[in-house]
């Protein structure tokens, strides 16, 4: 019994060292396994896998179409407007016509001055009028002599005389047309007067067709814009009238 303990007691001390030999193994061992778990753990979250690259389509957008210029209509100039025809007033005197053809002979009304204007007294006379050609101015000319006649301030003619045999070759008749009744009784009376010097035997009537045509015996404003034209015996008579250039009566020989 004595030797059993003895012998018990020698093995508890290496016993001891025994144990104490595993446990401190299995600490290590513990140790070790925490160790790589941390480690494994710490790996696991330090790398982490890098997302797929997706190739994306680049997408261009085309440079803005350019603008087409706006081209503007030009205008096409107006014309110039023609220069309205001058019709010679009380201020002025006749223009002398030019010379004719050699082949041609100058224009001629079939009478002389003298006695156109004894003519015209006559006729003017049977119509109950005062007007009367009782002298007139005479302008020298190269080829025609210009005349005047004023019978008043509202009323007178001009015309031209061919220098070569005398023959008058034009007459105009200016009238202000100034709404007085006297006035448009003295042109009618003129015109009329006129008109009867290059045809004797015409009666009272034909007078009147005549003045009808010209519109010379309209009392409204009508009168204000005639512009008419009658050819009796190869003698063409027109008239032409405005507000500003009064009325003017011409006879030339018809063409």
């Amino acid at each position: 019994m004595v030797e059993k303990e003895a012998l018990d007691n020698q093995m508890k001390p290496e016993k001891k060292k025994s144990l104490i030999g595993w446990l401190v193994g299995g600490a290590l061992l513990v140790a070790l396994m925490v160790f790589w778990f941390i480690s494994a753990g710490e790996k696991a979250s330090v790398v982490k896998p890098e997302p797929p690259i997706v190739a994306q389509e680049s997408v261009v957008t085309p440079p803005p179409a350019a603008k087409t210029p706006v081209v503007k209509e030009s205008k096409p100039a107006k014309p110039a407007s023609a220069a309205p025809a001058v019709i010679p007033n009380v201020a002025k005197a006749p223009e002398v016509q030019q010379p004719q053809p050699a082949n041609q002979p100058p224009p001629s009304l079939g009478m002389n001055l003298n006695e156109f204007c004894q003519r015209f007294n006559l006729n003017s006379e049977k119509v109950k009028s005062k007007l009367r050609i009782n002298n007139f101015t005479l302008e020298s000319g190269a080829v025609q002599d210009a005349y005047r006649h004023d019978f008043n301030e509202n009323l007178y003619f001009v015309g031209s005389v061919n220098k070569s045999d005398g023959a008058l070759a034009e007459i105009n008749l200016v009238g202000v047309l100034n709404g007085s009744l006297a006035t448009a009784v003295d042109l009618n009376q003129s015109i009329g007067s006129i008109i009867t010097a290059f045809i004797p035997g015409l009666n009272q009537e034909g007078r009147e067709a005549i003045l009808n045509a010209l519109g010379v015996n309209k009392i409204t404003s009508g009168i204000f814009n005639l512009e008419e034209q009658v050819t009796r015996n190869g003698v063409t008579y027109w008239v032409k009238s405005s507000r500003k250039e009064g009325l003017h009566f011409g006879v030339i020989k018809a063409r």
